[in-house]
């Protein structure tokens, strides 16, 4: 996997006419390829890209780019690969107009955020593409009467660089009208800068003899301030919010430097300012980092033999100790086997069934086809994206009733799980392969494909035949649970927590473990009761998994594990993974008593479907209310993140030592935790844990060493009751 080289940048002082090696890491498009430098000035990385005027490099270490006129787009820098795209010129209202895009913004909340010239307007989008907001541009023209402008959208020259402020307005360069305009959430215009001419005439280009009043980039500055880059105005300069200018960098202001097309700007920690040079010709830099104080250019890098003359956007990426620890993150992020042990999924995967009308089939490929951004928490782009290698797809069936009818039923709908499984595997074998032993996952995973393991949630499958074992680990199953919500044949689940059948495994259930033990499948005791834990592991020749499971220290739940099974589970060589499911990784506040007391109050049913639907506008008004006091309740309670995640970790870790613990989502059957919620945002568990200090080698065992381990030596133990036998 790709290992990005790193060197510490040192802030040194130059001289401005001597060419300079980069002593920044900067990623940056140029002669027809995107580039990430190091701070040697060596290539990083690259690949073939056209021309661009925006980028951002994610946190994740992705770049969000142009492509074309109207396409942005994600790419995940390991592979290469697009894993997300959105092209403005086909979607949400503009098939057939006129429509660039020049600039967008990645959001908190995972949307987008993206200006369209031509339609003149600023809409944000979810992944999907699914248009969430939007409001117009105030796009006017001058005309030939002095002082008068008129609205008259233009595709190329509506808008530069689009950016967000820290109240949450939004600062558009509009380059044609040489304006900077500030818009609040509704699109009205709250604040606007007129770039001023300096006395000069307009001389059309983008050369340094060129001259207009057009502006590429504006940011808001801590000090409420606005820097502004006016493009061929060959300056930068900072404006008050009563538009004074206070602060003005001119074409030939630098010494030894000629200021052409000035485009990208970066403020830095340190308060210094990073502008593009763009045309500027062979003998000029084409980025420039200046100390505002006293105009001193403290580096720059001249590489236009390298990069040509149209450099119009670039990023620092080693700016501060947050962009260390991201960077840092990165790269054990891209050099760990990454690998999730629980990810649910419908019999619908991979299916090649869609409606015959074009709306229902696009909606069903959102949920069917793996290979597209759809709506589940996991795809093929989403594990691109947040550098996911590895999942256990689930083999989950509900529990039912103990008889022959219920183990029938559950059956027929395991097998057409497994059935979705492999038909993944055997449509998308560019992208996809299943393993069947751990040698596979690291086999599979070097080749660069997406690896499938198979997981059985709730052993209720296998009804009362000890034979359906062997058969789930023929069809590639090499972990299975006991029991899931209520009990099963097998053992006593965690809920209902006052009733038990069998004060924790049940006869059948012991055997079940036997034969799990020699065909070579993980005992997983998730949803288990904490009696029929504590028997299995002691039952279990092998070591034994909850593959998707907190701790009851951080968050006291019957679905997570207590002390003494933690305990349990290390001195059995097992693992705990886990589980980035809200309810179990915090609590909601008293969320679900709030909402049955409300709708008491607004007397309204306790639950949705118990009786009758009344549509009337009385009903209707009261479900509002209930809306709005929920929205409202919702808003001032903490969501389960990242960081609460981590905490589970963090204890398990401390009890029962790194070896025992790893990593689970329950994706598209539960998650909700912000920060991880779906496949795309794995990075960001890595990033928390190394905020908080664990190595490289820790977050391997964390990610996937440890799984691997317990699989090894599951399949050594039935190895070996093989050779017993004999």
């Amino acid at each position: 996997m790709l290992r990005p080289r790193f060197v510490t940048y040192l802030a040194l002082t130059v001289c401005c006419a001597a060419p300079t090696i980069a002593q920044h890491r900067v990623c940056l498009q140029g002669d027809e390829r995107l580039v990430i430098l190091a701070a040697d000035g060596e290539i990083e990385w690259e690949m073939p890209w056209g021309e661009i005027h925006d980028l951002h490099v994610l946190p994740n270490g992705n770049i969000m780019v142009q492509r074309g006129t109207s396409e942005v787009v994600e790419i995940e820098r390991t592979t290469r690969a697009v894993v997300w795209s959105y092209d403005a010129a086909t979607s949400n209202g503009n098939a057939g107009k006129p429509v660039e895009v020049h600039s967008f913004e990645p959001l908190t909340n995972g949307n987008v955020r993206i200006a369209e010239s031509g339609p003149a307007r600023i809409i944000e989008i979810d992944r999907l593409g699914k248009l969430i907001s939007e409001f117009p541009l105030t796009v006017q023209r001058p005309v030939v009467q002095p002082g008068t402008r008129v609205s008259r959208p233009h595709p190329n020259r509506d808008s530069r660089l689009m950016r967000s402020t820290p109240m949450g307005t939004v600062l558009v360069a509009h380059d044609m009208n040489g304006v900077v305009r500030e818009y609040d959430s509704d699109g009205k215009v709250i604040w606007e800068y007129d770039v001023p001419m300096f006395g000069r005439e307009p001389m059309g280009g983008q050369d340094p003899e060129s001259f207009a009043n057009g502006c590429f980039t504006a940011l808001r500055l801590d000090n409420g301030n606005t820097l502004i880059t006016t493009g061929n105005g060959h300056s930068a300069l900072e404006v008050t919010p009563k538009m004074e200018v206070t602060w003005f960098l001119t074409r030939n202001e630098l010494d030894g430097i000629q200021l052409a097309s000035v485009t990208t700007l970066q403020v830095l920690t340190n308060g210094n300012y990073v502008i593009g040079n763009c045309h500027a010709g062979p003998d000029q830099p084409l980025l420039i980092e200046v100390d505002p104080k006293t105009k001193a250019v403290v580096w720059q890098l001249d590489r236009h033999a390298d990069f040509g003359n149209d450099v119009s956007n670039s990023f620092v990426l080693d700016d501060g100790p947050e962009a260390l620890l991201l960077a840092k993150a990165q790269r054990i992020h891209r050099a760990a086997l990454t690998l999730d042990t629980h990810k649910d999924i419908s019999t619908t995967l991979a299916s090649p069934d869609y409606p015959d009308d074009p709306v229902g089939a696009a909606r069903a490929r959102l949920s069917q086809d793996p290979t597209v951004w759809g709506t589940n928490q996991v795809d093929f782009p989403k594990m691109r994206a947040g550098g996911l290698d590895v999942a256990f797809y689930i083999v989950y069936v509900g529990q039912g009733q103990l008889d022959d009818e219920g183990f029938a039923r559950a059956r027929e709908i395991a097998l057409s799980k497994f059935d979705a499984i492999e038909r993944m595997a055997r449509r998308y074998p560019e992208h996809i392969e299943i393993a069947h032993t751990a040698d596979d996952v690291e086999r599979i995973a070097a080749s660069g494909k997406l690896v499938a393991c198979i997981g059985i949630e709730n052993g209720y499958a296998m009804g009362t035949d000890l034979a359906a074992i062997e058969e789930f680990h023929k069809r590639g199953a090499r972990y299975m649970s006991l029991t899931h919500n209520r009990h099963s044949q097998l053992g006593d689940s965690n809920t209902p927590e006052d009733v038990t059948l069998y004060g924790g495994l049940s006869e059948l259930g012991r055997k079940a473990i036997e034969e799990m033990n020699r065909v070579g499948i993980m005992v997983d005791v998730s949803h288990a009761a904490e009696t029929t834990t504590l028997q299995a592991i002691a039952h279990s020749k092998a070591p034994v998994i909850a593959s998707h499971s907190g701790v009851d220290a951080i968050r006291l739940h019957g679905r997570n594990l207590s002390d003494a099974e933690l305990l349990a589970l290390k001195a059995n060589g097992g693992v705990i993974q886990c589980v980035a499911f809200d309810s179990y990784v915090k609590g909601d506040g008293g969320r679900r008593e709030f909402i049955a007391r409300s709708r008491e109050e607004l007397g309204l049913p306790p639950q949705r479907g118990s009786q009758p639907v009344d549509e009337s506008p009385e009903t209707r008004q009261k479900l509002k209310q209930l809306r709005d006091l929920v929205t409202a309740f919702d808003a001032k309670i903490e969501k389960a993140n990242v960081t609460h995640f981590a905490d589970h970790i963090d204890h398990a870790v401390k009890l029962i030592g790194i070896d025992h613990v790893a990593i689970s989502s329950d994706f598209d059957g539960g998650g909700g935790v912000q920060g991880w919620n779906h496949a795309g945002e794995t990075f960001n568990v890595t990033l928390e844990l190394v905020r908080r200090g664990y190595t490289a080698e820790q977050i391997e065992k964390l990610w996937s060493q440890n799984t691997l381990r317990v699989w090894r030596a599951v399949e050594q133990v039935a190895a070996d009751l093989v050779k017993t036998k004999d």
